[in-house]
This record gives C-alpha cells, sequence and structure tokens, in this order.
C-alpha cells in the first residue's frame, strides 16, 4: 500500500497537471521524467529521488518551498499540507 505523503504529492501532481490541460505524456516531455515513473508518481505507487519531484515541480511550475508540514505535526515526513501549492 503507498504512504500518505506519495498519495498527496502524486494527487498534486495529477491535479496541477490537469489543470493545465497537460497529458502525461506532455509532462514527461517537460521534466525529462519517464512517463512510466510519472504515472506511477500520481498513483503513489513508486518511491522515487526527490530530484525527480523536482523536475515535475518545476515543469508544472510548482514551488516546493510552499509544501510545508501541516500544523500539529512533528515529523516532516507525515501530514503535508498540500492546499497551498495549488
Amino acid at each position: 500500500m503507498a504512504d500518505t505523503l506519495a498519495l498527496r504529492l502524486g494527487g498534486l501532481i495529477r491535479d496541477t497537471r490537469r489543470a493545465q490541460g497537460l497529458r502525461l505524456v506532455d509532462l514527461s516531455r517537460l521534466s525529462g521524467v519517464a512517463l512510466a515513473t510519472l504515472s506511477d508518481l500520481e498513483n503513489g505507487t513508486r518511491d522515487t529521488r526527490l530530484s525527480s519531484y523536482q523536475r515535475v515541480f518545476d515543469a508544472l511550475g510548482i514551488d516546493a518551498a510552499t509544501l510545508s508540514p501541516a500544523p500539529g505535526t512533528d515529523d516532516g515526513t507525515k501530514g503535508y499540507d498540500l492546499g497551498e501549492a495549488l
């Protein structure tokens, strides 16, 4: 089962991509990340390097600095509030 952070990041990527009218193949070309990898990222089923997420975020114009831990969480690996990034 995919972890919550991977699912939320994947949802952010998918929603942003769709809002910009991009297909997965378009985002693959823009980011240099393989199509299959993008699909897995959007579904939260791939554990990948931060650099791959950064390439996708850059291609979509997402500022990774807007991704911050949600209030009340002690560790940066859980409970991210991704709403501000949209």
